[in-house]
């Protein structure tokens, strides 16, 4: 759930957990990365951290997707 400043819900399920890597921060990774980032296409949560590692710098970033529970 996510509420917002004036105390509205929203619920959202989460449908999908993705791990992309950047190490290369070149044009192929960085449209991997795009699909995740577009504000393109239907409503969506994004969640968005780094992993792959335990220390920086971190190789991977991870993506949590979630659509609106209807």
């Amino acid at each position: 759930e996510v509420v917002n400043a004036m105390g509205q819900i929203f619920t959202y399920r989460v449908t999908e957990v993705t791990s992309v890597s950047w190490t290369k921060k070149d044009q192929k990774q960085l449209l991997q990365h795009q699909d995740y980032l577009s504000v393109d296409g239907t409503e969506r949560l994004t969640l968005v951290t780094c992993g792959g590692s335990k220390w920086a710098p971190f190789p991977d970033r991870v993506y949590v997707v979630a659509d609106p529970a209807r």
